[in-house]
C-alpha cells in the first residue's frame, strides 16, 4: 500500500509502507498531469440581466448544486464548444485549400462541362447544381465537400466559361427516375 509519493531527485519516488521506494514513471506522469491541471481560480464580477440571474439561481436548486458551480460549468461547455467549432472551421479551411491545391489546375484547363467532370472523377469527386451554384461532391459517398466557388471558380464564372449552366444530372432511361436540382 502507498503511503507517500514525492518527486526525488527528478524522479518520482512512491513510498510503501514498508518502508521501501519505489520510482515510478506512469504514476509520476499522472500526478504531475494533475498538479499542472490543478485550476488557479479568478473572482470575475460581472454585470448580469436579473432574470438571467434568477433563471440559473432556479437551474442550480433544480439540480442541487452551488450557484457559482452552474455557471462556472456552463462557461467551461461554452469555451470548450466554441474551440471544438473553431478547430472544425479550421479543418474546413484546410480541406478546401487542399482541394483547390488539387483541382484548380484541372478546372482552369477544362473546356467544358463534360471535360469538367471527366477531370473531377480523376480525383474521385463531381460537380453538381445547388441552389446557389455548383457544389463539390464526393463521387462515392455523395458527401458534400465545398462550392465551386471557394475553388477559386464560381458558378457564374464557369456558366460563361462554357456556354451556359450546368445541366442537372438525368438518370439512365427505364428507371422512371430524373434527378433534378
Amino acid at each position: 500500500m502507498l503511503s507517500a509519493i514525492r518527486l526525488t531527485r527528478g524522479r518520482w519516488r512512491v513510498k510503501r509502507e514498508n518502508g521501501r521506494r519505489k520510482p515510478v514513471a506512469v504514476y509520476g506522469a499522472l500526478i504531475e498531469l494533475c498538479l499542472n491541471a490543478r485550476m488557479i481560480r479568478q473572482d470575475v464580477s460581472l454585470p448580469l440581466p436579473s432574470d438571467l440571474v434568477a433563471t440559473l439561481h432556479a437551474m442550480a436548486l433544480e439540480r442541487g448544486e452551488p450557484f457559482e458551480d452552474l455557471v462556472r460549468g456552463m462557461l467551461d461547455r461554452e469555451v470548450t464548444r466554441l474551440r471544438s467549432a473553431r478547430t472544425s472551421a479550421i479543418a474546413e479551411q484546410a480541406r478546401v485549400a487542399r482541394l483547390q491545391r488539387l483541382l484548380a489546375p484541372e478546372m482552369a484547363r477544362a473546356t467544358g462541362w463534360a471535360d469538367l467532370q471527366a477531370r473531377l472523377a480523376l480525383y474521385g469527386v463531381a460537380l453538381k447544381p445547388a441552389r446557389k451554384g455548383v457544389m463539390l461532391h464526393d463521387h462515392i459517398t455523395g458527401e458534400r465537400l465545398c462550392s465551386s466557388a471557394a475553388l477559386g471558380f464560381g458558378a457564374r464564372e464557369l456558366a460563361a466559361r462554357f456556354g451556359g449552366e450546368m445541366a442537372a444530372p438525368v438518370a439512365p432511361e427505364g428507371d422512371g427516375l430524373a434527378v433534378t436540382g
